[in-house]
């Protein structure tokens, strides 16, 4: 996604059910629109080429909280 701020990590914790799950993202962008986060994560052949960019969309009633990790 174009102009999304790329960190080196983003922390994510997720309600699922009666649990907190973790998920992380290395080198990935975050956009943060209504009540969505959006991770972008860019395949890359190198470190200037990315191939393709894949957007994983969480519900902000499903995210407990968040951190970002400068790059």
């Amino acid at each position: 996604m174009q102009g999304a701020p790329i960190f080196g990590k983003i922390e994510l914790l997720i309600k699922e059910k009666n649990k907190i799950n973790k998920e992380e993202f290395y080198d990935s962008g975050m956009v943060i629109t209504g009540d969505y986060i959006i991770i972008v994560v860019n395949e890359r052949d190198d470190v200037e080429t990315t191939n393709s960019s894949t957007g994983i969309i969480y519900n902000m009633g499903d995210i407990k909280s968040y951190r970002t990790h400068a790059k």
